[in-house]
């Protein structure tokens, strides 16, 4: 209540004057706690609602209302003359009136009564504002039309006519332009002596911005919560506040865990003191600092982390938190290290290929200028006896060692394009290392060195289940390289039996292998000096294709050297192991290798050969065992001879041939005679030509070019009579 001059009320409420009002007023809404009218000469003046705080004035029973007048008095006045004092409160009075009527309309809340059906009785001019009405379009107005829902107008129906009145109740509602509104007030419900509502009043202030600030907070709680990357903040002692989710999945620790602590409880301290101080200097200036991290796990396994650390500054400017972003970076280095090793390999395959190109062109070119050399000399008239022997035994030096180059190319491609099987067969150890001994004992006496083996097992007990094609390339490739590498001294080669492997050694006092070459020496078309000064011939291609035969026998290689290139001649050991898988023998007889062509009976022969110099050299091989030899150029021919002469007993088939190939030859010729013996040859030498060969109905099958002594064998091992 305004303070000022004291004023005397009397009690009348039972005058028959206020009940009336009462009536009225109630029947508007609106309600007198207390009825204290003030009185003058028996005329009620005005009454002023104390309880809603809205002003009722009547004169001679009629009664007008006054909107927002919040009272606690009830004043009735009647034919009371003008005196000093009287005029004093009446002034007083106009100008409380006047004020709060100003607070009513300038309200920061939307003020307003409705009726139970929401038809709205009265407002202030923030209602106006909110809803987006014009003041003249206020009546007649039913606020059920601003509902967002209208289930939402029936619930709160049911909750004023339940609870009275609800307090900080929020409500969406929208505004006349469909503006969303997002609401919470005071709201009262009136009720007359029933019980029966009659009224509504409604105090609502707009929180849209207030909701829309939350909610977007809320959104950036659960991105930081739901994040794919860790989130650490420290207040500015860089003690740990908050860690989101994914930290806890990355490091292991919890929140509680990590709450108060350093973020050092999952550093190893990667970095130098420097970039530690560089760190700090560019965050303590206020600026964002980005590098990686290597960071220990709680369970100790260390992982890579990409971090951006930034202040976070109050509203004075000063720092008072700080955030880190990081990201498990470990993948990613390592497939960055994959493909840094990628890059790497590539440019040194494009270096190797460069060299390896350079190396075949020497290779090749070298023992075929002896060959083409040679040969055009032994066209001079008059070349002496022991000269030409001389040129011949150059010329098939040359040959072979440019066949070895190939066919060393031929197998290695073979082995990388998958095109190389294992065809296991009993094969006796002690005779491969003869026939190897026997092959290269040549060229170690040439070189002035001494070449000694060993054999751990007698010839009865030697037998073993392998491929003996491979695993005699392997010993063979590990004895020239010994050869090769050693000026002086000797070289040996011995075996013996350990758990389920044969592990074999081949040993040489040769210039060594240097540690830096460990991991490459094994690799194709790498040598231990790849300079145009290396004194050594070769294409590098030995130590790879053993090692691949190695692996293919399910075994191991690896070497053993004192030495480095700087400090030579102390020698290198080779190793390798195949499993030991014994074969018994009640009987083993060596291939003869003393066979001789006077062994064989005289043969009918066809040759069926397209390449004239091929053909030519047949002719002279097989000439001291044949009775006849036919010549045939295609295939389409050799099944026309075989047909017509029927007394053939060899047929040597090139597969390759114009027209009909040698297969398809085969498969003619055999649909006539099953009894001749037909020998495959061809200069493919691939993987499964054998296999086809055999498939077509050929007997045996040998690579050219053709070696006298392997033909032999086969002649030998069909017996023929």
């Amino acid at each position: 209540m305004r303070k000022g001059t004291p004023i005397t009320c009397n009690d009348i409420e039972n005058d028959p004057l206020f009940k009336p009002w009462r009536k009225e007023a109630l029947k508007r809404g609106f309600y007198s706690s207390i009825g204290l009218p003030i009185m003058a000469r028996d005329t009620v003046y005005g009454i002023f609602n104390l309880y809603s705080g809205e002003p009722f004035f009547f004169d001679e029973n009629e009664i007008k209302s006054l909107e927002d007048v919040v009272s606690d008095i009830s004043y009735a006045i009647q034919n009371i003359e003008t005196n000093e004092k009287l005029k004093k409160a009446e002034d007083e009075l106009q100008l409380w009136r006047k004020e709060l009527l100003d607070y009513f309309e300038h309200d920061i809340s939307a003020d307003f009564f409705v009726d139970p059906k929401g038809n709205l009785i009265s407002c202030n001019n923030t209602f106006y504002k909110m809803f987006e009405i014009e003041s003249d379009q206020a009546k007649p107005l039913n606020v059920s039309d601003f509902y967002k829902n209208n289930d939402e107008r029936n619930k709160l129906i049911s909750l004023i006519k339940e609870n009275k009145k609800l307090e900080n109740y929020e409500m969406e509602m929208i505004s006349k332009s469909g503006k969303e509104l997002h609401l919470i007030g005071n709201i009262l419900g009136n009720f007359d002596d029933s019980g029966n509502l009659i009224s509504i009043k409604k105090y609502l202030v707009d929180i849209t911005q207030r909701k829309m600030a939350e909610e977007l907070l809320l959104k950036l709680s659960k991105a930081v919560d739901q994040s794919p990357v860790s989130i650490i903040i420290t207040n500015k002692d860089a003690k740990i506040e908050y860690v989101n989710p994914k930290f806890t999945e990355t490091t292991g620790y919890t929140m509680k865990e990590a709450t108060g602590k350093n973020p050092k409880i999952i550093s190893i301290h990667s970095k130098t003191s420097n970039e530690y101080k560089e760190l700090w200097d560019t965050i303590l200036s206020g600026s964002t600092w980005a590098g990686e991290f290597l960071n220990q796990k709680k369970n100790g396994e260390l992982f890579w982390e990409h971090a951006i650390i930034s202040p976070i500054m109050n509203k004075n400017g000063e720092i008072s938190h700080f955030v880190a972003i990081t990201e498990d970076i470990t993948e990613k280095k390592a497939k960055d290290h994959e493909l840094i090793e990628a890059l790497e390999k590539a440019q040194e395959s494009d270096r190797l290929k460069s060299a390896f190109l350079a190396n075949m062109s020497h290779e090749i070119r070298t023992p075929m200028n002896g060959i083409l050399g040679f040969a055009e000399l032994l066209k001079e008239p008059l070349l002496d006896g022991d000269v030409q022997q001389e040129y011949l035994g150059l010329i098939e030096k040359s040959a072979k060692r440019m066949l070895e180059i190939i066919t060393n190319i031929v197998d290695l491609s073979k082995v990388e394009a998958g095109m190389t099987k294992l065809t296991e067969s009993e094969v006796n150890i002690n005779q491969e290392i003869d026939f190897a001994y026997h092959s290269l004992i040549q060229q170690a006496k040439h070189k002035g060195l001494e070449f000694k083996y060993s054999k751990s097992l007698p010839d009865a007990q030697a037998f073993i289940l392998t491929d003996k094609e491979k695993l005699y390339s392997i010993i063979t490739n590990l004895l020239k390289n010994a050869i090769k590498f050693t000026h002086s001294g000797s070289i040996s080669l011995e075996y013996e039996i350990i758990n389920d492997e044969v592990r074999f050694c081949v040993k040489d006092t040769g210039i060594g292998i240097s540690y830096d070459l460990k991991n490459i020496i094994f690799e194709r078309f790498r040598q231990g000096n790849e300079t145009l000064n290396r004194i050594h011939e070769g294409a590098g291609l030995g130590l790879a294709i053993s090692k691949a035969f190695v692996e293919m026998l399910n075994g191991k290689i690896w070497f053993e050297s004192e030495t480095d290139l700087n400090d030579p001649n102390h020698g290198t050991r080779f190793y390798f192991t195949v499993p030991y898988r014994p074969v018994k023998q009640n009987e083993s007889i060596a291939e003869d290798e003393t066979n001789t062509w006077e062994k064989h009976p005289k043969l009918n022969i066809l040759i069926t050969e397209d390449d004239e110099i091929s053909k030519l050299l047949l002719n002279r091989v097989l000439k001291p065992v044949a009775r006849k030899i036919y010549n045939a150029s295609s295939g389409e021919e050799a099944v026309r001879i075989c047909s017509q002469i029927p007394g053939i007993d060899l047929v040597l088939m090139d597969i390759k041939l114009p027209g009909m190939n040698g297969y398809d030859a085969t498969r003619k010729i055999r649909k006539f005679n099953k009894n001749v013996l037909i020998i495959a040859q061809t200069a493919f030498a691939m993987e499964g030509d054998r296999d086809k060969a055999l498939d077509a109905g050929c007997d045996e099958y040998i690579a050219k070019p053709i070696q006298i002594s392997k033909l032999n064998k086969l002649l030998s091992k069909f017996q023929l009579q």
